[in-house]
């Protein structure tokens, strides 16, 4: 059993470039366990590739059939809301994260951060991201970009000063964030 779904989880990961899509590749996994890996591969692949709705319709069904959450499950899944602007999915994703535990996990936290941000709830975002236990530069990155693409440039300007005051060092996308939150301001110093 071990080693078939080693080999479906590999052929999960390898729908795109043989045209299954992986909604007829894991209903022709039969007599088989479907695990979670399965799933998120899926689920993750869907989200990649632009066809976020099917993820969602995916995760729907992961539910009701009672296949265990990951936080892979619920990164995948907060990104095709994030990419729908469907906050009130995301909420709900949120909530079901928070649930099962997974609410202080670095990996969903910041997901929930970026999945708030391109919804422009710019308030629920910050308050994800404080709740935060720590923070790194993939935190940093949901949050400074969120503020800029929502207009709010003081904000972004400050959190890049409250970054640099924690010493983490910026990745270039986010130097990009602030220069354009600059000239959105007119401000000449950071």
């Amino acid at each position: 059993m071990g080693t078939l779904r080693v080999h479906a989880n590999c052929l999960t990961k390898c729908w795109k470039e043989t045209g299954f899509h992986g909604m007829q590749l894991l209903d022709g996994i039969l007599n088989m366990e479907r695990d979670g890996i399965s799933w998120n591969a899926i689920i993750g692949r869907y989200t990649q590739h632009g066809y976020e709705k099917e993820a969602l319709t995916l995760f729907g069904k992961m539910r009701s059939e009672s296949v265990k959450l990951s936080k892979f499950t619920f990164g995948s899944i907060l990104q095709a809301c994030a990419s729908l602007q469907v906050v009130e999915h995301g909420r709900q994703i949120h909530s079901h994260a928070i649930k099962f535990g997974f609410q202080g996990e670095f990996f969903t936290a910041s997901s929930v951060v970026d999945m708030y941000s391109k919804c422009k709830r710019t308030g629920d975002a910050r308050q994800m991201f404080e709740k935060m236990p720590e923070r790194n530069l993939v935190s940093w990155n949901a949050m400074i970009p969120g503020y800029s693409q929502n207009g709010c440039s003081g904000e972004t300007v400050k959190l890049f000063r409250e970054m640099y005051c924690e010493e983490t060092r910026p990745a270039g996308s986010i130097f990009a964030c602030v220069l354009s939150a600059c000239a959105r301001s007119k401000c000449t110093r950071t």
